[in-house]
């Protein structure tokens, strides 16, 4: 039971200090101004380009949450307080938000690297070998498709 208590809670405390929630997301914040957002934008824009917390985000997606970011600029432009806009100017900023916060996230989820010691067979000397999570899936990916196209060819012979 207490195991069970002690994972849940690490489980818990992942999600809270995920790095993903930390300076570069972008919370819903009532009390969201122009200039709170330019700076947020800026760490967001930094770390885009830096293409290491986000290596796996794909050229469309970057755009995409690029265009997301100009459009809540464009919104929160000479607005002291975010409780000034209509509620569909609101919505749309919300809905913005989310979109960034889900692609920012999951494409540093992508971009966690993972490594491994290989050996070589016959051999006793091990090498490290790392890759990306989204590198990891496209490798597998490739070679299951790869394998079963071998399967074939040798059911025809």
């Amino acid at each position: 039971m207490s195991s069970l208590f002690y994972s849940g809670m690490f489980i818990a405390f992942l999600f809270v200090s995920s790095p993903a929630m930390a300076d570069t997301s972008l919370a819903a914040n009532p009390t969201l101004n122009a200039a709170d957002f330019s700076a947020q934008r800026q760490r967001i824009e930094q770390a885009i380009s830096k293409g290491v917390r986000y290596a796996e985000l794909s050229k469309p997606d970057r755009a995409n949450v690029l265009q997301a970011l100009d459009r809540i600029g464009v919104k929160l432009a000479g607005v002291t307080d975010a409780a000034q806009l209509p509620v569909d100017q609101l919505e749309s900023i919300k809905a913005d938000q989310s979109y960034v916060n889900e692609a920012l996230a999951e494409a540093e989820r992508m971009s966690t690297l993972r490594c491994e010691n290989r050996g070589a067979l016959g051999s006793n000397i091990r090498s490290r070998h790392c890759e990306t999570a989204g590198a990891l899936r496209r490798r597998l990916r490739e070679e299951s498709s790869t394998g079963l196209t071998r399967l074939d060819v040798l059911r025809t012979q």
